[in-house]
């Protein structure tokens, strides 16, 4: 008898398996036992291959277009899996407790203690196996928090960028807006209106993207700095 707690087609494997070698088992309860236990371990095989296989399409997507992945959802699912892990990790511990000296039990054989040390380190294998996996999503989830942040810097950079631009005009617009009696008697003509409305601000822009242009070449051409 065994108590299942998933979907119950993912024992179907392990049924056959045990049916096969039922003649054999029924010789010793040890050896039937360690069986058994191997069989159960094998099913999360698969639930580690899908998981690898959801791993390699989040980081393809991660890749591909990082906008459509949601922080909070992949957040939640790290914290399930790193449960998971820790869960199993307890059990691996007691497993490498309880089979501590099995050879003394009575009634035990050789090949059954053997079957038993075997199933020690399958489920020390499946531990480290989780335990990557838990590292692997650890590493995407940095890579996801990288990658919102060079975008959020791009577009700051974009809107500095904007602002220097637009900043000479700001500041002739914020003077000449200012209503004193000398500037509007002064200034109230055609040509001041296409100088200073026109040529000027028309000029100021000019000579920001050429400052930009020649300070971004300059810091492309930079040597880098010997180690």
């Amino acid at each position: 008898m065994t108590v299942w707690n998933g979907d119950p087609a993912a024992l179907d494997e392990a049924r056959r398996h045990f049916v096969d070698r039922a003649a054999e088992l029924e010789k010793n309860h040890f050896y039937a036992a360690a069986i058994v236990l191997q069989l159960l371990l094998a099913t999360l095989d698969h639930m580690i291959t899908m998981l690898d296989k959801r791993l390699q399409a989040v980081r393809e997507q991660l890749h591909r277009a990082p906008d459509t992945l949601d922080f909070a959802t992949l957040t939640s699912r790290l914290r399930r899996l790193q449960s998971r892990w820790a869960d199993f990790d307890r059990y691996s511990s007691a497993v490498r407790s309880a089979i501590v000296g099995i050879e003394a039990v009575p009634g035990m054989d050789p090949q059954g203690a053997a079957e038993l040390n075997d199933y020690v380190e399958q489920v020390e294998d499946t531990e480290h196996r989780l335990h990557d996996r838990s590292g692997w999503a650890s590493t995407i989830l940095q890579d996801h928090a990288a990658a919102v942040a060079k975008r959020q810097a791009d577009q700051i950079n974009r809107l500095t960028l904007v602002s220097i631009i637009f900043l000479p005009l700001t500041f002739i617009t914020g003077f000449f807006g200012m209503n004193f009696g000398w500037m509007t008697q002064s200034i109230g003509s055609a040509d001041a209106f296409v100088l200073l409305g026109v040529i000027l601000p028309t000029l100021c822009v000019a000579l920001a993207l050429v400052w930009l242009r020649r300070s971004m070449a300059n810091r492309g051409k930079a040597p880098a700095n010997d180690p």
